[in-house]
């Protein structure tokens, strides 16, 4: 019986994390996510409700990769407004007009499309950006510059570079070459 379980998890520990990839990202899968939020953003309930998203995160939401597409997508659902409801609606009905199954399936290329773009952007290896992440984040403990609230808050502002650093050191090398060809219209579209 322990060997049954023993196989099962390990195949759920095999499989869940190539699931949560979803389709693999190809040039075409990119150029569909392009024009998709070319659509969104040519929608002016679409931009009232980035704008208004932007007004509540404050200045960190307009940091490209400040957020991820999915993690938007959780916020436009925790507001659970009518407004976002038919704003998520017609993302729906745009994800599918553009080839992806669902707003989750579209979120999910669009978080590896942005980590991709970081990591190609990325102007040294990320062992070495991490390593410099601990030296700032040592000086600002160290700091008798900032209050403590400000050292809070710039520790916040640190994890979340860290985690994006490291996710970005994560992207394979499949996701770099099917969005290598596209950045320019990624960082046009992005407003990067």
């Amino acid at each position: 019986m322990f060997e049954g379980r023993t196989v099962q998890a390990l195949m759920l520990a095999l499989v869940l994390p190539a699931l949560a990839c979803g389709e693999p990202l190809s040039g075409a899968r990119v150029e569909r996510f392009v024009e998709s939020l070319r659509v969104l953003q040519a929608d002016e309930h679409f931009l009232r409700a980035i704008e208004q998203g932007q007004q509540v995160r404050g200045m960190a939401a307009t940091v490209p990769g400040s957020m991820m597409v999915s993690e938007s997508l959780v916020a436009l659902r925790r507001a659970s407004s009518q407004d976002n409801r038919e704003l998520e609606a017609m993302m729906g009905r745009i994800a599918r007009e553009h080839g992806f199954n669902d707003t989750e399936d579209w979120a999910d290329a669009g978080d590896r499309i942005l980590l991709a773009l970081m990591s190609l952007g990325l102007e040294e290896p990320a062992p070495a950006l991490l390593q410099r992440l601990d030296r700032i984040e040592a000086e600002l403990h160290d700091s008798d510059h900032f209050s403590d609230d400000q050292k809070v808050r710039m520790a916040r502002m640190l994890s979340a570079s860290r985690k994006r650093v490291e996710q970005a050191g994560d992207v394979s090398q499949q996701d770099r070459a099917a969005v290598e060809p596209y950045v320019g219209e990624l960082k046009k579209a992005l407003a990067w």
